[in-house]
């Protein structure tokens, strides 16, 4: 196979040699003969091996902004050379497959066929239509004010920005590339994949949203769906905006305002951290996650589930909380009461293990100021259980300063049993 052309460019960077074979993550560009700009890639499925490449002279480069509001798909080059400059307006339509190379694409209106392809170069989308498979390459810049979407995907050194309109479902953000959203909506099945950062501070995103290894998604307002999932080795940071039931974490998340709902499960090797916010019903720590509550509020039905550690130093809790066999729950607060008698020979910072599970409260303030009261009972027929066999210390730590909330935000040991002492209940009245 044979390329005639030029203006040949690799990665960004000028490519003089007589041939090309593309290797993984590769972008490819250049002018074919009668001016038309392309774009190769492996990423979608593009293989060039070996292909011969055959300089010739191009038309000459015409940099006048043009506007277009007829179908010019059958009577003009299928994109944009460097410095280009098209403005689609009502009544506009681009074929399928159109380029743009180290050009800038306007779509005020109109219709653009599938394939849209855009590499160091700049679209601005606020109204029209643009059609499935819409592809964003390195050193691209993508803004979506307006119109409707379809299937899109961002590749690594891509940057895309939506305030308004929609993007349909199944949006892919690749590997090093950014998405920011602060209006609009995402469809569903949306993906920040390995590398990807995602930063949501307004507008929607649809369910089954899934953060791949690696990747940052970064919510402080706006909506997610249902069926949220943060994978292996991701990181999502929720200070804002709203969050649907069944939110699954599997990596590090960390919570600090905004609303998750109904439905929350940590995973093993998964660290969550809630410092503000609210959290609906039903919280499952699962084995081998661990859970620091520092703040925030909790629906009903919290549960530390077999080989879970949960650290609490503030937030609310409602009803039900469970400590099921071999969970660890480590409370730190600056007072402790054990059916209303005062723990007074607590030594600070030094976790104190709680034994009894014969249906006595243990009450108190929390690190944070706030208070808490659990009833120790493990027949599972009260309103809290504490199985026998899960692990239950309090800790006394000194009044909430600035300093002391710094350092529960930082530096409280995860998951290590201390030196302990078990309380003995030899002077407290018959029941």
């Amino acid at each position: 196979l044979e390329l005639i052309g030029g203006e040949f460019v690799l990665n960004g960077a000028a490519f003089d040699d007589p041939t090309i074979t593309l290797a993984t993550g590769d972008v490819f560009t250049g002018t074919l003969a009668d001016g038309s700009a392309f774009i190769f890639s492996r990423q979608v499925g593009d293989n060039l091996d070996g292909m011969r490449l055959t300089q010739t002279q191009l038309p000459a480069l015409d940099t006048t902004p043009r506007f277009v509001s007829t179908d010019i798909s059958a009577i003009a080059p299928s994109g944009l050379r460097a410095g280009q400059t098209l403005t689609l307006q009502t009544g506009g339509v681009l074929g399928g497959n159109f380029a743009v190379v180290g050009a800038t694409l306007n779509i005020e209106d109109g219709m653009v066929g599938r394939g849209l392809e855009i590499a160091d170069g700049v679209v601005n989308i606020s109204g029209g239509d643009v059609g499935f498979g819409f592809n964003a390459f390195s050193g691209s810049v993508v803004t979506i004010s307006g119109g409707s979407v379809g299937k899109f995907f961002a590749f690594d050194g891509s940057e895309v920005n939506i305030s308004g309109g929609s993007v349909a479902s199944d949006y892919d953000a690749l590997a090093g590339s950014v998405l920011n959203i602060s209006g609009g909506s995402v469809g569903d099945n949306a993906q920040a994949l390995f590398g990807s950062v995602m930063n949501v501070s307004a507008g929607s995103v649809g369910t089954f949203f899934e953060a791949h290894p690696n990747s940052v998604v970064n919510i402080s307002g706006g909506s997610v769906g249902a069926f949220f999932e943060a994978g292996i080795n991701s990181r999502v940071n929720i200070s804002g905006g709203t969050v649907g039931d069944r939110f699954r974490a599997r990596s590090v998340v960390d919570i600090s305002g905004g609303s998750v709902g109904a439905g929350f499960d940590a995973f093993g090797d998964s660290v969550v951290t809630i410092s503000g916010g609210s959290v609906g019903e039903g919280f499952n720590a699962n084995t081998g996650s661990v859970v620091n509550v520092r703040g925030g509020n909790f629906g009903p039905d919290f549960d530390a589930l077999p080989g879970s550690v949960v650290n609490i130093s503030g937030g609310s809790f409602s009803d039900d909380f469970s400590a099921f066999s071999t969970s660890n729950v480590n409370l730190f607060g600056t007072e402790f009461f054990l059916d209303g008698q005062l723990l007074d020979t607590l030594i600070p910072d030094e976790p104190f293990t709680i034994d009894d599970r014969g249906g006595l409260t243990l009450s108190g303030t929390l690190a944070d100021g706030s208070a808490f009261s659990f009833l120790l009972d493990d027949t599972r027929l009260a309103e809290d259980y504490f199985s026998v066999n899960a692990l239950l210390t309090v800790t006394l730590v000194p009044e909430p300063t600035s300093a002391m909330l710094l350092l529960l935000a930082g530096g409280v040991a995860i998951g290590r049993r201390e030196r302990s002492r078990t309380w003995e209940f030899l002077c407290l009245p018959e029941r």
